[in-house]
């Protein structure tokens, strides 16, 4: 089953700002695949956070 849409645009402006998706799955499930990877992740309430190789974060809500 295909999940999700990414919309990457050019910008005359500085990159500033998080990087963000929405998910329509089970954000959970989601965690436990990461964890199964060992790739870092937290939940907290409808926001999964995962850790990428830089030291950096992104950002999962859940879709509303």
């Amino acid at each position: 089953m295909w999940r999700g849409i990414l919309v990457v645009r050019e910008s005359w402006e500085t990159a500033a700002g998080d990087l963000a998706f929405e998910y329509d799955g089970d954000l959970s499930a989601l965690e436990a695949r990461l964890a199964a990877a060992e790739l870092g992740s937290a939940l907290a309430g409808q926001v999964l956070t995962i850790a990428t190789p830089r030291g950096g974060t992104i950002n999962v809500a859940a879709a509303v």
